[in-house]
Parts: C-alpha cells; structure tokens; sequence
C-alpha cells in the first residue's frame, strides 16, 4: 500500500485538512492511511494531484487500483471523469465551489475529446437537454465560441448551460438563450463576467422511450 501519512506530513497537511478536500469526515482519511479500505480511482487521482508524483510511483506497484493500468482493459483506452458539481438550466445563484475530485469515470470513447461530464439540471434547455440529464463539456477559450451552439457557462454568480449568440451592436457582451423560450427568456451577459466556458460536445438524457 502507500505510505499515505508520510506524503500527507511531507506536504504539511493535517488529517483534517485532507479531510476538508475531500469533502469527507477526518476518520475517512484515518482508515486510508491504516490500510483498511481500498482507495478508489478518483481517490487515487486526487492524491496524485495532492501529493505529487511521489504517489504515482507507487500506484503502478498495486494491479488492482492502478489507474493507468485499468485504463488499458477499457475500450478506446479513455475514461471520461465525472464531476457531481452544480449546473443549473437556469440562472439561480450557486456556490462556485469545483471540485476537484470525480465521483467516478465514464466509458464512452465517443467523448474521448472532451474534458469531463457533469449533471445539468432545470427546464429551459428542455427538449434538447433534459432535466437531470449528464453533459460531456471542453473547455474552448471565449474567442473561438461558436453562435447558436450550445456551452456551459461559469460565472462567480452561477453555472449555466445556455446557447449562445452574438449581441448586435455591443461586442462586449453575449446573448444566453434558453431552448424553452415558452417558459424562460434570454439573458444578455458581458463578457468580462465569464470566468470559464465549456462547450457541450454531447447529452446522455435521461428520457424515457
């Protein structure tokens, strides 16, 4: 197994504070440490990230949970992490809080060129995206969006999946245009608000034939 507690105090980090960036309890990270659970692949990863490459050196010694090395029994050899974070339809204020860690890897090699999934949730997208349903995103730079297409949008205010399109006459600022116009309007957004944009490559729905 690793030697997780010397990692932990090599980066002068307590119990707690892993604790805290794992969003789980401190006895958590105790029973890791003393060997007497397995670690997930998401777990693996967020100690690599955490510790460093002095993790990684380890994990290729253990079959059963390497993640490189179950990467290779998967089909198109890619894993497509998910990320159970808030994404509203809408344009509710949210915590910006990211997290860091996937609550667990998807296998569709058609997203092999995405970045990662998340859930969406609310109506306005509706028919086209679903209440509930998983999104595959990639993070595209707010020069290279493409008008009448489909991005989840990141604020400090809120998280949003919306299409976009050009605000005529003020190049400053975006149009966020909700497919279910019946029920929600459009939003007009400056663009000096956008912290990040991701645009939506694919759907997994959750609607029933």
């Amino acid at each position: 197994m690793f030697r997780l507690a010397e990692f932990r105090r090599d980066k002068k980090l307590t119990q707690k504070d892993v604790a805290e960036i794992f969003k789980c309890k401190q006895n958590n990270i105790s029973i890791i440490e003393n060997q007497k659970k397995d670690l997930t692949d998401a777990q693996l990863e967020a100690l690599i990230v955490l510790y460093g490459d002095s993790v990684k050196s380890y994990i290729d010694d253990i079959d059963s949970v390497s993640i490189e090395k179950g990467r290779k029994h998967v089909v198109g050899d890619y894993l497509l992490p998910y990320y159970d974070v808030d994404i509203t339809l809408g344009f509710d204020n949210i915590m910006n809080d990211q997290t860091t860690i996937p609550s667990y890897y998807l296998n569709i090699p058609a997203f092999k060129n995405c970045d990662c999934a998340v859930p969406v949730y609310g109506r306005s997208m509706t028919p086209d995206i679903n209440d509930g349903s998983i999104v595959a995103i990639k993070e595209v730079s707010l020069d290279s969006v493409l008008p009448g297409e489909a991005y989840l949008i990141v604020t400090d205010e809120y998280r949003t999946v919306k299409y976009i399109r050009t605000c005529k006459g003020d190049p400053a600022k975006l149009r966020l245009v909700p497919k279910n116009l019946e029920e929600f309007d459009e939003m007009i957004l400056d663009k000096s608000k956008i912290r990040k944009v991701f645009m939506v490559k694919g759907v997994i729905t959750n609607k029933i034939l």
